[in-house]
């Protein structure tokens, strides 16, 4: 071997420089992991009291709850953590709260199978005259009616640099639900028994 060979096999001069060269990038990802993770939660939970807070004021707010402006709140209480969040909603209402997420009652079964066959009696819930399957009728309802909230905040992820964490794994998501029961400020509409 010649010697200059042998001198730089020998020298470890810049060994650190290049153990930091391997291990910096690592560091840094894992850094940026934890941080992205913690502004997650962030929005996260910042979406549930937004949410929560609305559904309470749709609760209490009488005949007169406007459902787009309590939205827009909830959208901007976000957007000011989130701005670039885009945001998916499902409003519904249900007569009490047994019936979240079933099929309109019945009244009668005639074969006794539990399920709707015609000729059965049911509660129409969504005073259409058909028996639905789908639960709940779109909106905030009326006097003691259940309310369901669910919003899906979706959102870039906290650092981003240059797109490339979204182009990998796609914007972040979170879906969030709350249920209340507005208040008795008049009669709750009795459903009709069809047959």
């Amino acid at each position: 071997m010649s010697r200059l060979v042998r001198r730089l096999l020998g020298d470890r001069a810049g060994a650190a420089v290049i153990e930091m060269a391997l291990v910096l990038p690592v560091l840094v990802l894992f850094i940026l992991g934890f941080l992205d993770f913690g502004y997650w939660i962030y929005v996260r939970s910042t979406s549930i009291g937004a949410l929560e807070s609305a559904a309470r004021g749709a609760g209490v707010g009488g005949a007169a709850v406007d459902a787009a402006a309590l939205q827009t709140g909830v959208e901007n209480q976000v957007k000011r953590i989130a701005p670039l969040a885009s945001f998916a909603w499902s409003v519904r209402n249900y007569y009490e709260f047994a019936g979240i997420g079933k099929p309109e009652k019945l009244i009668t079964d005639v074969n006794g199978n539990g399920k709707y066959d015609p000729g059965d009696c049911w509660e129409d819930l969504i005073p259409n005259g058909a028996y639905d399957t789908t639960p709940g009728r779109a909106g905030v309802g009326g006097a003691d009616d259940i309310i369901y909230y669910q919003l899906t905040v979706s959102f870039p992820p906290f650092a981003d640099i240059g797109g490339f964490l979204t182009n990998l794994a796609g914007n972040h998501s979170t879906t969030v639900t709350t249920i209340v029961k507005r208040q008795p400020y008049a009669a709750q509409a009795t459903p009709a028994i069809r047959c």
